[in-house]
């Protein structure tokens, strides 16, 4: 009898062991996808912002990531009319630096791509000033 009530603590105590570690993943999951909504957007933005900038500027260029780079760098190359860069990007900050970069890359190539092949729908002569604000 001692026995089976052993048995049934340990097993009531290994079920509440996996339901916290589960509620545990399931916050940590959670909050990372959090972030990754929040850096999506405004990265997003400021990559689209970007491109708009450099295209009234006359800068066609494409980002791509490749290795560690203190600023942005021109690759020497060029796809069609657009000349390759590589952005500003530091390992050592780890992934979400790594995420924040790879979706600014992605948006600011979809942005400057889709403006070289629409230029009447984004005129370059404007009376405003254009200011480049990346650092």
């Amino acid at each position: 009898m001692e026995q089976r009530t052993t048995s049934r603590i340990r097993t009531v105590l290994l079920s509440v062991s996996l339901i916290v570690a589960l509620a545990f993943i399931g916050h940590g999951l959670w909050r990372n996808w959090l972030w990754q909504q929040e850096v999506f957007g405004l990265v997003g933005y400021y990559g689209t912002v970007r491109a708009e900038h450099d295209f009234k500027n006359g800068q066609l260029r494409l980002f791509e990531l490749d290795g560690e780079q203190q600023d942005d760098v021109s690759t020497g190359r060029s796809e069609g009319p657009f000349e390759i860069w590589n952005p500003q990007y530091l390992p050592v900050l780890g992934y979400p630096h790594r995420y924040a970069t790879e979706q600014m890359v992605g948006f600011y190539n979809r942005r400057m791509r889709n403006m070289h092949a629409h230029p009447e729908q984004f005129p370059t002569s404007d009376d405003s000033p254009v200011v480049d604000d990346h650092p």
